[in-house]
């Protein structure tokens, strides 16, 4: 994610290059942007291209942060970003400017959304402008946030949100034609399969490297969950791609594999979700965007999977040395070994969790977002391990310095109960 906080006589606004090519990336990154520019008081200036993987994504609106959306502000921002690159000199900027319609560019010079300002002569448009540069001079936006990629401590609090009044009724709308009762509460899942990424994994792109696969699950080893989940009167929503296994169980809803399937949709079922449950997928970075709290199982990599906020838990697979057949501990899951062999099948073997591994998963969950909350010392002992890995190795290991600990912070979420008692 790249961005600049540019200072602008009437406003502070954040612009933001999002990376818009990767499902959660987008997530992710939207998430940072909008908690950065509240941390600085600032809206927020998405800089994108006309192709993104969710426009969907686009209609969630912060609770506490103005987000600027019009091609006139886009434009004022995209200028101000070549000029303090030093590629946009004023005169590029006027021509730049003048791009857009008399009307736009004089209420973007105003400020205003009053249709009579834009009646205003071009020569008093042009004066306008030339303030506009002499105050942006050769702008050198500050820095705003520490030069790492997974910005923890700024994920850490929930930002409200919710979507804009036009794709709220029509999410609602797309719900009712899928049978989702308005009133019930869901539990959204996430189960990664091969399907999606089909030949196209780490382990296609560069053979040797780390073997993606091993985040897959199967959707079986998930039913003894969402029977679970069922009885005690959720709906659970199936999210993912055509290609995906189809699932058809009582309580649940197959958005998945479903016609009506909309990525609108699946974000309007996230923000309603008392929580959700995925593998290493791309939903994650999208939950802490929508604010959902987070079980995150079948994990292979226990730094990046990590979960940040204190309504997050996670379970490992059973991860194997192949030498000696036996499980790994808590310790060895994050030490330098494992770390810098991550998914290297040659190394290590990956193997699911059980279904009872995920339905006893799933009944802390619940404790959890009952209000009900006991950290065990084997857990605070795996967040502590979890962090010192995170700084021990964040200069050694390039995974680890991208997706590790934030100036010591790990997360205030926990590995499963049951998973850190087993493997001490």
């Amino acid at each position: 994610m790249l961005y600049r906080l540019f200072e602008f006589p009437r406003r502070r606004v954040l612009g933001t290059h999002l990376n818009v090519r990767q499902y959660g990336h987008q997530g992710l990154e939207m998430a940072m942007s909008f908690a950065l520019a509240k941390r600085e008081a600032a809206a927020v200036c998405f800089l994108r291209p006309r192709q993104v993987v969710s426009e969907a994504m686009f209609e969630i609106e912060p609770d506490d942060v103005t987000v600027l959306r019009g091609p006139v502000a886009r434009a004022l921002v995209r200028t101000a970003w070549m000029c303090a690159d030093g590629r946009d000199s004023a005169a590029a900027f006027l021509t730049r400017f003048w791009a857009v319609s008399r009307r736009e560019a004089t209420l973007m010079l105003d400020g205003q959304l009053d249709a009579n300002r834009g009646r205003k002569s071009v020569q008093d448009g042009i004066k306008k402008a030339q303030r506009w540069i002499k105050r942006l001079g050769d702008p050198k936006p500050r820095a705003v946030g520490p030069p790492l990629y997974y910005q923890r401590r700024l994920l850490r609090e929930r930002q409200g949100v919710h979507l804009r009044p036009a794709a709220l009724a029509a999410a609602r709308a797309s719900a009712q034609a899928v049978g989702l009762d308005p009133d019930a509460p869901i539990v959204t899942l996430h189960v990664r399969e091969a399907g999606w990424k089909f030949g196209r994994e780490m382990q296609d792109a560069k053979p040797g490297s780390r073997d993606d696969s091993t985040r897959n699950a199967q959707i079986a080893h998930y039913h003894d969950a969402i029977d679970e989940l069922v009885s005690r009167g959720f709906v659970v929503v199936r999210l993912g791609d055509p290609s995906m296994t189809p699932i058809a169980r009582a309580g649940v809803v197959d958005l998945a594999t479903s016609d009506r399937r909309s990525n609108l949709l699946e974000l309007y079922c996230m923000l309603r979700s008392a929580f959700f449950i995925s593998g290493e997928a791309g939903p994650v970075g999208v939950c802490y965007l929508t604010g959902t709290p987070l079980l995150t199982v079948n994990a292979t990599d226990p730094i990046s999977s990590y979960p940040i906020r204190a309504d997050g838990l996670f379970i490992p697979k059973t991860v194997l040395d192949r030498t000696t057949r036996r499980p790994l501990s808590l310790g060895e899951l994050v030490s330098e070994d494992h770390l810098s062999n991550l998914r290297n099948v040659a190394r290590f073997t990956y193997q699911e969790n059980t279904p009872e591994e995920i339905r006893s998963a799933v009944l802390e969950m619940l404790e959890w977002t009952g209000g009900v909350r006991h950290e065990t010392p084997e857990q605070v002992r795996f967040r502590d391990l979890a962090a010192e890995a995170g700084e021990q190795f964040r200069t050694s290991l390039n995974y680890v310095r991208k997706w590790g600990s934030d100036r010591g912070f790990i997360g205030d979420g926990l590995v499963c109960r049951f998973y850190a008692e087993r493997n001490q």
